[in-house]
């Protein structure tokens, strides 16, 4: 599993994703297809 926090910073605002060594590719692979779908679908465009 990862970990995550949200930061908040005067100039840019986001989330730090922190994978561990038990994390597998499979998991990694899945966040990242699911990352790509929110930043395509849901994310204003910039």
């Amino acid at each position: 599993m990862t970990s995550a926090s949200a930061f908040v910073h005067e100039e840019f605002q986001g989330i730090r994703i922190t994978p561990n060594v038990y994390t597998t590719l499979g998991e990694l692979d899945r966040f990242c297809e699911q990352m790509e779908l929110i930043a395509r679908k849901v994310l204003p465009a910039v």
